[in-house]
């Protein structure tokens, strides 16, 4: 995992700033991979950070090698002590970021964008 100030869109117009505190432990994080072959993925995880599965074109492009993929957490959603579905917060999460960015398929590696946490 990278530790980063900033991110890009996958056209490279815009940048992102990184406003969390996010570090290899976190859990409940939206992430950035950047793939060897300069694609992005944004994924999610409810583990820490650095237990991220990688993305399949990644494994299947790329030999699964840790070292080529750049990791980097980019937003965070934190558990509401009152409650409330921190993990659908997290999916809307991820698919605002998927959106902004345009990483859905053939500019990134996402390959749906979906509504579904909204619904």
């Amino acid at each position: 995992m990278l530790q980063a100030c900033s991110f890009q869109s996958s056209d490279g117009k815009h940048t992102y700033t990184i406003t969390q505190n996010i570090t290899c432990n976190s859990i409940g994080v939206v992430y950035y991979a950047v793939c060897p072959c300069g694609k992005i993925y944004v994924g999610l995880t409810s583990r820490p950070l650095k237990n991220t599965r990688v993305p399949r074109h990644f494994k299947r492009r790329h030999n699964s090698n840790a070292k080529l993929l750049k990791v980097i957490g980019i937003d965070k959603v934190y558990i509401d002590q009152r409650g409330g579905n921190w993990r659908k917060n997290l999916a809307q999460l991820e698919a605002k970021w998927i959106f902004k960015i345009n990483s859905v398929q053939p500019h990134g590696l996402n390959e749906v964008l979906s509504f579904a946490p909204f619904l």
